[in-house]
């Protein structure tokens, strides 16, 4: 459980890094999913089956003939429901990823002040396998918490056995001495590294134009053929987008995931039936009592209290105005928060609307929310000083939360 974790600043990790082309170091961000080479200028987009790994580099005098100890690192925002409320809490923790007792819980601060390299085969070393899943180390199984935003990865901790005692390789301090039948049981659960970062070219799978996005972006546009492209398996997937109409120049515009779902147990099935959930002072009209509700998410990452505000401002908004199906021309914040997440959170933001709480709280558990269809959809917001409005959104946000939120 994450509460018996350590938690640690905000601040995103450096991993240091090599060109896969020209092999030159490069310093990149644990949030970073565009590797963009400044010595020779390639451009990548980082892509993983499942986690990213790193390991902690061991100190030049290391012995060679080491074992890397898996470590769950999770980082990410936690809602939670609590006397009728929706609570929030960041967190920002390791915890070891296996059952042998004999090393420590966290990895502290290590990974702060210590070098992160990408894990990859080939390495000299053994890797204890993992055997807790990150589910049971960070995710509670209850329907009270949603995680979104996280970012997950397998972090290992270099160690070395002398005279049957394992040691830590940076101190060389003893940290369990092993019995024979430990000593086998702990050899035994040894694993080569056979996983490996892919590099995926960021060219347009329709035209072969290159695809823009910022470091850590998780859609990229190709500008060229008007398309957007998100990462999926071994390669890129092609992705519905719409931006709504402004001919007003040097606008900001934000992204936001257009969700179409299906809600079971709960009376919510029209935009008609939203207004009433929100108990808002609107006369209803005819149109709003068809089919297709539709909630908005940011796709973008903020403070926790933010996001819901964001998402409920959105999502209740009568208008978000004419779409069309072009790249508008403007600033547009990087889309940072994938769909399958903002999926998460739908229960989250029914929850935030709903007037009548005690109704509807107890209700969360048994509630299925089935997404039908998304899409990405850009909406427009004036820079006024510090702050981006929208009049017709009736929203204010503050831009430096939206910096914030890109170390989130």
């Amino acid at each position: 459980m994450v509460e018996k974790s350590n938690k640690v600043n905000s601040g995103s990790w450096e991993i240091q890094h090599q060109c896969p082309q020209c092999g030159a170091p490069v310093t990149i961000e644990e949030t970073d999913r565009l590797f963009l080479c400044p010595f020779c200028r390639v451009k990548l987009y980082l892509s993983t089956p499942d986690y990213l790994r790193y390991y902690l580099s061991p100190p030049d005098k290391a012995v060679k003939e080491l074992i890397y100890i898996p470590y769950w690192r999770f980082k990410g925002i936690a809602f939670f429901y609590e006397a009728l409320q929706i609570k929030e809490t960041l967190i920002d923790a390791t915890i070891s990823a296996t059952r042998c007792k004999y090393f420590p819980a966290t990895l502290g601060l290590r990974p702060q002040t210590l070098q992160l390299k990408f894990a990859a085969p080939g390495m000299e070393g053994s890797f204890l396998g993992h055997d807790i899943p990150i589910e049971e180390a960070f995710i509670s199984p209850t329907p009270d918490k949603t995680y979104i935003g996280e970012t997950i990865s397998l972090i290992y901790s270099p160690v070395f056995i002398k005279n049957e005692t394992v040691h830590d390789a940076f101190t060389e301090k003893p940290l369990a001495m092993l019995s024979e039948s430990e000593f086998n049981t702990f050899t035994g659960l040894m694993e080569k590294a056979d996983w490996q970062t892919r590099y995926l070219a960021t060219l347009c799978p329709d035209c072969g134009w290159n695809l823009e996005g910022e470091r850590d972006s998780c859609v990229l546009f190709c500008k060229n053929c008007n398309s957007a492209w998100q990462s999926y398996g071994h390669g890129f997937e092609k992705l519905g987008f719409a931006a709504a109409n402004d001919r007003k120049e040097n606008m900001f515009y934000l992204p936001f995931w257009k969700i179409q779902v299906q809600i079971e147990g709960l009376e919510l099935k029209s935009y008609a039936d939203l207004i009433k959930l929100a108990n808002l002072p609107k006369a209803i009209k005819d149109e709003w009592h068809d089919p297709g509700l539709c909630f908005w998410v940011p796709a973008f990452k903020v403070r926790p209290e933010l996001f819901l505000r964001i998402g409920r401002s959105v999502t209740i908004a009568e208008s978000h105005g004419s779409m069309e199906e072009n790249l508008p021309k403007g600033f547009l914040h990087p889309v940072t928060l994938p769909v399958t997440e903002a999926g998460e959170c739908l229960k989250l933001i029914i929850a935030d609307i709903a007037i009548n709480k005690k109704k509807v709280f107890p209700m969360l558990k048994t509630i299925n929310v089935h997404v039908v269809e998304y899409l990405l959809v850009f909406l427009p917001f004036s820079l006024e000083r510090d702050e981006l409005y929208s009049p017709l959104l009736h929203l204010t946000i503050n831009k430096n939360a939206l910096k914030f939120g890109r170390n989130l």
